[in-house]
């Protein structure tokens, strides 16, 4: 940058402080989202054959209300993690005797287990995850 009035350059400390090249063409930042608490009945998806066989978790929305009062509490949302980790907690008390009986997850005999999970997202999801993972 040249001083106007002597046509030197200008000392380094006269620049205008660099914000970011292409700052104003940036992502804008995502809306913010909810914490959801819910139930959801977790199963092991095939994954593909690559290196043995690969496996990968895959959730069902549990929509029936005499789980959740066996949980003693139902899906809800929160707007912060710590809230929604809290009341995920205190759900989770119960979980084992939801499973109580089932095969654990990676078993061949098995049908899958209940588990009480928080997801950051706009809306309730009825099943995850939306398209299975691929092999890379």
């Amino acid at each position: 940058m040249m001083d106007d009035q002597t046509g030197e350059a200008a000392p380094l400390d006269d620049l205008p402080a660099y914000t970011g090249r292409d700052a104003h063409l940036a992502d804008p930042p995502p809306p913010p989202c909810l914490h959801w608490v819910a139930l959801y009945l977790v199963t092991l998806g095939w994954g593909g054959p690559q290196e043995g066989g690969w496996w990968y978790d895959s959730g069902e929305l549990v929509t029936d209300p005499d789980l959740y009062a066996r949980l003693g509490g139902y899906p809800a949302a929160f707007p912060t993690e710590d809230e929604a980790c809290a009341y995920c907690a205190r759900l989770n008390l119960q979980i084992a005797s939801l499973n109580e009986g089932r095969r654990p997850k990676s078993s061949v005999a098995s049908e899958g287990e209940y588990e009480v999970l928080v997801l950051e997202m706009p809306m309730l999801p009825q099943h995850w995850p939306g398209t299975p993972p691929r092999y890379e």
